[in-house]
């Protein structure tokens, strides 16, 4: 199975559950990740039974080639576009797979893409984009509505307990709150939930932020 998923960093975290779920209900599938190199840490922030297949999607076509003959050299059985570009619907269809699924026209970012693939699936009246993804994983058999972060440990022991990753730095200003704001709801999380917050800051990767 090839999952292709290319970036950015909220995007990656909001597939995790559905690959974790298929991973959960078929032990023994193979699963590649085809993800942009930069994105590519974030990946190994959880305990994942996927194998990251980088690309760069804005660099040399002879790069780009030669991923594209190692997607086809698997010999896929299916592709997921959880991205729902044109670009990730090409890549997803270049692998090779026999069966190439997306969303439906209405649910795609960019509407073209649904000209690439073989299937397409309603992701019904899902509210957030998680419930969405785990709409696409039925596609291959797998009904979760469990949703599942399986963080990797740092010493490869086992999952870590959960936690809350506060991004206080997000790039688009609708995104961004007050500082106040972030630490009323990191107290209110610890509070209700017994969670412990960790809070991202400066230019450093996401893998040493997770750190902190």
């Amino acid at each position: 199975m090839l999952v292709v998923r290319l970036g950015a960093l909220g995007d990656i975290v909001h597939t995790v559950p559905a690959v974790a779920a298929i991973a959960s209900a078929a032990p023994g599938v193979s699963i590649d990740w085809l993800v942009e190199r930069r994105h590519r840490a974030v990946l190994d922030l959880f305990a994942l039974p996927a194998t990251p297949v980088e690309i760069e999607t804005g660099g040399s076509w002879l790069a780009m080639r030669s991923v594209v003959g190692r997607l086809r050299s698997a010999r896929y059985d299916v592709a997921l576009d959880f991205q729902g570009l044109l670009k990730s619907a090409v890549l997803a269809r270049l692998s090779g797979a026999r069966r190439v699924v997306g969303f439906i026209t209405g649910a795609l970012r960019e509407p073209m893409a649904g000209m690439l693939y073989t299937e397409r699936v309603d992701p019904g009246a899902a509210a957030h984009v998680i419930g969405k993804n785990l709409a696409l994983a039925r596609a291959v058999g797998v009904a979760a509505d469990e949703i599942l972060l399986p963080l990797a440990s740092a010493d490869g022991a086992g999952p870590e307990p959960s936690r809350v990753v506060l991004n206080p730095g997000a790039g688009w200003p609708n995104k961004q709150w007050a500082p106040e704001r972030f630490g009323q709801l990191a107290a209110a999380i610890r509070q209700k939930h017994g969670l412990t917050s960790i809070v991202t800051w400066g230019r450093v990767s996401i893998t040493d932020a997770m750190c902190l």
